[in-house]
């Protein structure tokens, strides 16, 4: 028990610097593919801790699950400015954030209900592993993108394609900076101002 106990104190280690992360890379790509990114990968990776033999697997792979698996929570304020207006984000933002605590909320019961069955403790991390790879699979077909400037972006590749006309950029085509800029503004300028 001491070893399911420390496994699950090293997530939310990795929340805080998800927050940092994928809030600002939404800001780039958009919010639809960081989300649902990090869902898959922190699903994928849940494969540690259903797996492994021994604490320090266990451990690494509840760190990284949780800094990829915070993606819709530092995602969802920006889907929620961009879809509801400044007068309706009063009553949308609550209904959000009572979402994302009902899963710290039921997520012990169902966990306490699948140890209490016959089914080992491993069986509450492969729920986690299949039902996240579920919501991906759906989403990927389903929800729309939100952001303004990558929705412009789109669309700004449907108008070059279909006029022949290369001059035709939104305003994120235009930043189009390298890997190294990406990673400056969008990564390293989070951890500096924080």
């Amino acid at each position: 028990h001491l070893h399911i106990a420390s496994s699950y104190l090293t997530s939310p280690k990795g929340y805080i610097f998800g927050f940092l992360t994928f809030g600002p890379l939404s800001e780039k790509f958009g919010r639809k593919w960081p989300m649902i990114c990090g869902i898959a990968i922190s699903s994928i990776l849940e494969l540690m801790p259903a797996l492994g033999t021994n604490i320090q697997t266990v451990l690494v792979g509840r760190l990284f699950a949780g800094f990829f698996g915070i993606s819709p929570v530092a995602v969802m304020g920006g889907i929620t400015s961009d879809c509801f207006t400044l007068a309706h984000r009063s009553i949308a933002m609550p209904i959000v954030i009572c979402l994302f605590f009902s899963g710290p909320t039921l997520g012990p019961i169902v966990g306490s209900a699948i140890v209490g069955s016959s089914l080992s403790w491993r069986w509450t991390v492969w729920v986690m592993l299949i039902s996240g790879l579920g919501v991906c699979a759906i989403a990927v077909f389903v929800f729309p993108e939100t952001y303004p400037p990558a929705i412009l972006r789109k669309e700004a590749r449907s108008l070059r394609k279909k006029y022949k006309h290369l001059a035709i950029h939104s305003t994120l085509e235009k930043e189009n900076p390298g890997l190294y800029e990406i990673a400056r503004v969008y990564l390293m300028r989070p951890f500096c101002a924080s």
